[in-house]
């Protein structure tokens, strides 16, 4: 009962006013621009977010580096750097579930059109888990301190949000 609850709340904090992008909208390169935070509980103080996104610039998530990219058969991938996983995606428009499955492996969060940029948030278990696989061992090394800024304010994950790419 408590999961749903919070994710009742990680939902509305995300989702208010904001629509899921059609599939046509998807279709495409989408490189990373920013990060946002997303509180589900908000106890204790707010990260500093310059530090956020230096630990995430030393991983390296830039526009060109850290790229989705969705196809019209419901496949995608998400590359950083040189390494990349592909995976099934479902988007369900109504809840603005987002479904991403590698192999036997499925990660859900949540994925909401933003003006010009889709934003994409997963649990910060799941999040860290895509980082552990795609990053470098020297990205790797920022994942464990990133998650100490994030533990500073019980419930707090990262939102990624992505821009079109020509990419």
């Amino acid at each position: 009962m408590k999961l749903l609850i919070i994710l009742s709340i990680l939902i509305s904090s995300l989702t208010a006013g904001k629509k899921a992008p059609s599939e046509a909208e998807m279709t495409g390169h989408w490189g990373y621009v920013a990060n946002e935070f997303v509180f589900m509980d908000k106890e204790g103080p707010t990260p500093d977010k310059k530090a956020v996104d230096e630990h995430l610039s030393a991983m390296g998530a830039s526009k060109t580096n850290c790229v989705v990219s969705f196809s019209s058969d419901h496949k995608g991938s998400l590359r950083l750097g040189s390494k990349s996983m592909d995976f099934d995606w479902t988007l369900d428009a109504k809840t603005r579930q987002f479904k991403a499955t590698v192999a036997m492996v499925s990660i859900k969060g949540y994925m909401v059109r933003d003006g010009k940029r889709i934003v994409l948030v997963f649990k910060r278990s799941d999040l860290f888990l895509i980082m552990r696989y795609l990053c470098n061992s020297t990205g790797r090394k920022r994942i464990a301190p990133l998650g100490e800024l994030l533990d500073s304010t019980k419930g707090l994950t990262l939102a990624m949000a992505f821009e079109a790419s020509g990419s």
